[in-house]
């Protein structure tokens, strides 16, 4: 496994489809046959046996560093499962258009989440457009096939319904020579993030009449002036009583999650890959931007804007354009960075990930015959096998989410040997732990948790919480020479590591042990995140079900209020109410007042900050 490139080359951008000719000729003209004898007759459906059977002698047979060998037929198997989504009689027709148009066929195949995604909506679609917009499709294939997976469910918002998707469509095709990223140019996996707009065309155009050129991004946040007659105040919402477009927010204000959507759409009008982040902390939800920034020939994803007080330290959640799942933000970089691997590269990863996806599945008549002149044995289906295929895609494309969450799966049935564990978990923060920690943490918890040792598992998370606190962690499991990029210290994420520790023991039922690692998040991370708040809970309810006097959940709390640091008084009414200072005090007043200690709990109320009528920014 090779660690990932940190860069999002722009250039990269530019070659989507592997050169003429570098295909392996046998295979090429095999899935060529197949593919062309669907489109004549035979249908989509046959074609898609007969690609299963080649992609099969490819797993069994071929070596997995040849690229074509998995990439050609595993697309084309994707293609012609779309098409046989439909009727048998129209089966080659719908197969005879993609056929026709194989660089948005193969782009929207490759794009297409099977396990996630519904393909006969996505094929709806993708046929609308063919028979409407074919030209368009052509020099916008990568647009197209974006639409297609973003628009293939209905998407609402507090104000209605999203725009309809060649209204989307049209729009960005008849503006590209005037977006700050051309659509022709963006890879399809950034572009969801650009055409996942929630507002029709008119007011994309509004905004980029407005903005045209201006790479501020994040200066469109602030624009939309905070209305706090209505939160704290508790009056209506200024914006209710209009129409709520673009221009309406600018206008009369809003809180934060109308601050991020004015400024997420100022970014797509632009075509400019932009997100709603959103994170709750106890009951006040806040919502800030990501954006894509550019500069000179890198980008990256820009999570910073409007994101303050306790949530600077909070992983925050997205929905994913294309299914519509609440995901960690930390998979906007990963997706940055894999975006900008060549065309081959993706897809070759994909096809991996299909290829251990096919030995997983029972019905698989696997293995196949070999093909004339081989004399080898084919490789037995085994989860080492599977393992083999997704490390070969890891190490091809570090940053391919997909690979990961397939491995992460196998950990959750119980396939992989801890030593195979243990080392995914050691290579997770070793290839994404520098650029990607959020999500290198987020592969961590099934591939450790899948280690059925609490001692192995406590060590594991040790070796986690070294690498992230700032240390090596090389005096964990299957020590080796550290690795060239060290991750950056988060202290979010070490706190995480601490508190899983005591989540392994205290299902252990060593409350001892549980009780010392909750101790230690309340003594090291009081003021790094709501952790410490989780951290207490835990700790209150191993005394209870210890049979612990009630002095000593006092004691705890006000050891751990002793710690939290008091908003400065400028802060705003939603963040202190939220704040760790907030709710420890008003945990530890609330066990005063059980225990007749009134005066006291009154004095530890008196410091809280009072709490906003209305609880929803």
């Amino acid at each position: 496994m090779r660690p990932a490139a940190a860069a999002l080359p722009i250039v990269c951008w530019l070659s989507w489809l592997p050169a003429a000719g570098a295909q392996q000729p046998d295979v090429q003209s095999r899935v060529k046959t197949i593919v062309e004898l669907g489109c004549s007759g035979a249908g989509a459906a046959k074609s898609v046996a007969a690609l299963r059977s080649l992609l099969d002698e490819q797993i069994a047979f071929a070596p997995l560093d040849r690229r074509e060998a998995f990439s050609e037929p595993a697309g084309w198997l994707r293609v012609c499962r779309l098409a046989a989504t439909r009727k048998a009689a129209d089966e080659p027709a719908v197969l005879s258009g993609f056929h026709d148009h194989p660089e948005f066929a193969l782009r929207l195949a490759f794009l297409w989440r099977a396990e996630a995604e519904k393909p006969g909506p996505i094929v709806d679609l993708a046929e609308r457009l063919l028979r409407e917009r074919a030209g368009e499709v052509d020099r916008f294939p990568s647009l197209a096939a974006a639409v297609c997976v973003v628009f293939d469910r209905e998407r609402t918002w507090e104000f209605g319904k999203s725009p309809d998707a060649i209204e989307i469509f049209d729009y960005f095709t008849s503006n590209d020579s005037r977006l700050l990223l051309s659509t022709r140019e963006t890879p399809p996996e950034l572009l969801v993030h650009v055409v996942d707009s929630l507002v029709g065309a008119d007011q994309l155009a509004w905004a980029l009449d407005r903005y045209a050129g201006d790479r501020q991004i994040g200066k469109r946040y602030a624009q939309v002036t905070y209305d706090r007659a209505h939160f704290p105040g508790g009056a209506p919402l200024k914006l209710a009583s209009s129409r709520a477009t673009l221009a309406d927010m600018l206008k009369l204000g809003g809180v934060c999650r109308h601050q991020t959507h004015y400024a997420m759409h100022t970014a797509k009008a632009q075509g400019i890959p932009s997100a709603y982040v959103r994170a709750t902390g106890s009951d006040v939800s806040h919502a800030w931007l990501g954006f894509l920034e550019v500069s000179g020939e890198s980008a990256r994803w820009n999570c910073d804007t409007g994101r303050f007080g306790e949530y600077s330290q909070m992983t925050g959640r997205i929905a994913d354009p294309q299914t519509g799942r609440s995901v960690g933000d930390g998979r906007l970089a990963l997706a940055a960075v894999a975006a900008s691997e060549p065309p081959d590269v993706r897809w070759y990863a994909t096809a991996l990930v299909d290829a251990a996806a096919r030995l997983a599945d029972s019905k698989s008549p696997y293995p196949p015959e070999p093909p004339e002149g081989v004399t080898s044995a084919a490789r037995e289906n085994s989860p080492a096998l599977r393992l083999s295929l997704l490390e070969a895609a890891v190490n091809a494309s570090p940053a391919h989410a997909p690979a990961w969450d397939a491995t992460a799966a196998m950990a959750a049935e119980g396939l992989l040997s801890p030593d195979d564990a243990l080392r995914w978990a050691r290579a997770a923060v070793d290839l994404c732990g520098a650029d990607f920690p959020d999500f290198a943490f987020e592969a961590l918890g099934p591939l450790i948790n899948s280690v059925k040792d609490p001692a192995r598992e406590d060590e594991m998370w040790e070796w986690v919480y070294a690498r992230f606190s700032g240390g090596s962690g090389e005096r964990g499991p299957s020590a080796r020479k550290p690795a060239p990029r060290q991750p950056p210290r988060r202290a979010d994420l070490a706190a995480r590591a601490r508190f899983a520790q005591g989540e392994v023991w205290e299902k252990a039922g060593d409350p001892a042990r549980a009780w010392d690692r909750y101790s230690d998040v309340i003594d090291r991370f009081a003021n790094n995140g709501p952790f410490i708040v989780d951290a207490a809970s835990r700790c209150e309810a191993l005394l209870v079900r210890e049979g612990k006097p009630e002095a000593d959940a006092i004691a705890l709390y006000a050891r751990a209020f002793a710690k939290v640091s008091r908003p400065s008084p400028s802060t705003s009414p939603e963040f202190l109410v939220a704040s760790n200072y907030a709710r420890i005090g008003g945990r530890y007043a609330a066990l005063l007042d059980t225990a007749g200690r009134d005066a006291e709990a009154a004095k530890v109320r008196a410091t809280l900050p009072v709490a906003p009528k209305k609880p929803r920014p």
